[in-house]
């Protein structure tokens, strides 16, 4: 079966942080809502553990945390 090469939605939508992406399944993506061009792939981006995902999200980029992590553990 030939699903061709695009799928127009409709697109579920995830909520990080306040700000919307859509959910594109057909490329792999997370895709902002209000900025096409912002988008996060699933294989590049995001980490695979047993049975969830994780991606590090910086809120002021919109976008995967770049550069070095550091965590601050307050105990």
């Amino acid at each position: 079966m030939d699903i061709g090469s695009e799928y127009y939605g409709p697109f579920p939508v995830l909520e990080l942080e306040g700000t919307q992406f859509y959910i594109n399944a057909f490329l792999h993506e997370l895709i902002q809502v209000d900025n096409e061009q912002n988008r996060m792939d699933w294989y590049r981006d995001m980490l695979y553990l047993e049975e969830h995902v994780e991606v590090w999200y910086d809120p002021h980029t919109k976008n995967v945390l770049r550069g070095i992590i550091t965590i601050c553990l307050n105990r």
